[in-house]
């Protein structure tokens, strides 16, 4: 069966490729430290590469197995051996979210790219939400919704981060104590805003930067 972009994904498409996709923001999301700035310009560029090549098909009409192949190509331009397990997994969410764009379900060839053909056909799932291994619970400070920290990984050695949110239902903005080895997490019923290393804010200094980022809103 044949298939044509619409506008409003090639649109989608544009937009990702003129955004910088791995910025310290993009990391701190995550819950890890931002990678070398050479090689999240390595990894914006090549990810641009296979963008650009599906935005060339343009009023072309292509199989699945044809856009398959472009998002093959592109992801093999990434070697494998050049990146860590959480950059190999920062390629794949964003092959992930142009596969989404584009409606071709790629999560097997992110599979065997990540892990590798036995280990695929063993269980492993291409999954981004992955299962947490401790929460973080604290309440809102305006609407007293409970705001969750969902630890995904940690790692020795890791710094003590605050951590500032938004929560979702009031918009209001919230602190998470200072918590460190934490390699990955995400968050519930708020949106992760900004991470300050604790060696550089005291308990003092954070609620003030606090208090004056909730006057800056």
């Amino acid at each position: 069966m044949k298939l044509t972009m619409t506008d409003i994904q090639i649109s989608q498409l544009d937009s990702l490729k003129n955004t910088y996709k791995f910025t310290d923001k993009d990391w701190d999301k995550r819950g890890l430290i931002p990678s070398e700035k050479s090689l999240s310009d390595k990894m914006d560029r090549l990810l641009n590469d296979c963008l650009g090549e599906l935005i060339s098909t343009q009023n072309k009409n292509l199989t699945q197995k044809d856009y398959k192949k472009i998002l093959n190509r592109g992801l093999k331009r990434f070697h494998k051996l050049d990146f860590d397990t959480e950059e190999r997994e920062f390629i794949a969410d964003k092959f992930d979210e142009i596969a989404k764009i584009i409606r071709i379900d790629f999560s097997e060839d992110l599979n065997i790219w990540l892990y590798g053909r036995l280990m695929v056909k063993l269980g492993t799932i291409f999954n981004k939400e992955s299962k947490a291994i401790d929460i973080k619970t604290i309440k809102c400070t305006d609407c007293q919704e409970s705001l969750n920290k969902l630890i995904v990984r940690t790692e020795e050695n890791i710094p003590e981060y605050w951590t500032i949110v938004k929560c979702n239902k009031c918009g209001n903005l919230n602190l998470f104590p200072a918590q460190g080895n934490i390699k990955e997490s995400r968050f519930e019923n708020c949106t992760w805003i900004k991470s300050f290393a604790k060696p550089e804010f005291d308990s003092v200094q954070i609620e003030l930067k606090l208090k004056e980022m909730k006057m800056n809103k």
